[in-house]
């Protein structure tokens, strides 16, 4: 059996969008513990009983909540769709949307959630429809990009030539010519090793290096990640008020069915 706790206090930060990403709000299920746990030291010589309600579930066991995880926050997850390629030349134009996006909206794919992520990776000609950007993306521009590179200003320090692209071994060379003098040639080889890049030839000025697509496409996939999907709401499910009235009212602990359970779970995105 488990069971499942629900923050029964409220709490209202000042910022509204740290309120949503980051407060547990009444009724929302925060977590889950095993068979007996509100039986022990935890619940009854703690705040708990202030804090939260519990409502056990003989019909659901503990493996089965870690794997629904009905505590979890409703978070960001990107698609991207390829609408059109010049591979050959290594032009794309991408479509990005957001597929954990509520039945009425919430949480829609908009051109504020990732423009200025998308100027910093090179990219041109943005457009937006419902719940989608649509972008070019080119890998040679984001090979030079501050993106790519995670180098502020890197336009005023170093210039990137494409020397050749072989659109079969998806492998490109290129020349980094430095154009800031406090830059060190080494820095800029071992910075292009860092970044998934082969160094060959080594001038005073210049670095020539190989890089393949794959490591282009990973590294703009991976920014996406830690830098621009967020969590919307602190959690994704939650009962309702009435529903945390009652349990309230019968003391903060309740035993349900199954299906009485999984009825008054509330996921945000149905709403």
């Amino acid at each position: 059996m488990a069971e499942f706790l629900f923050k029964r206090t409220d709490y209202t930060h000042a910022d509204p969008e740290k309120d949503r990403r980051g407060v547990h709000k009444p009724g929302d299920c925060v977590g889950y513990r095993p068979d007996g746990w509100s039986a022990g030291p935890n619940w009854a010589a703690s705040k708990h009983p202030e804090r939260f309600v519990v409502i056990k579930c003989p019909g659901i066991t503990l493996a089965e909540a870690q794997a629904a995880d009905y505590s979890k926050g409703w978070k960001d997850n990107f698609y991207y769709e390829v609408v059109s390629q010049n591979a050959a030349q290594g032009f794309y134009t991408v479509r990005v949307f957001e597929t954990n996006v509520s039945v009425t909206g919430k949480n829609a794919m908009t051109r504020a959630k990732v423009e200025a992520w998308l100027t910093r990776w090179g990219c041109s000609s943005i457009s937006t429809t419902t719940n989608s950007v649509q972008f070019d993306f080119s890998l040679w521009a984001a090979v030079g990009s501050e993106g790519f590179w995670e180098i502020p200003l890197l336009g005023t320090k170093v210039s990137f030539t494409l020397n050749s692209y072989n659109s079969t071994t998806g492998v490109g060379n290129i020349t980094a010519t430095l154009i800031d003098s406090t830059i060190k040639i080494a820095d800029a080889a071992r910075k292009i090793d860092e970044q998934g890049g082969v160094v060959g030839t080594i001038t005073e000025t210049t670095v020539q290096f190989t890089i393949e697509r794959p490591v282009v496409f990973q590294k703009f996939r991976d920014d996406v990640k830690q830098r621009i999907e967020t969590t919307y709401k602190r959690h994704q499910h939650s009962i309702s008020s009435t529903d945390l009235d009652a349990v309230v009212a019968a003391g903060g602990i309740v035993s349900v069915s199954r299906s009485v359970f999984l009825s008054k779970i509330i996921n945000h995105l149905d709403s």
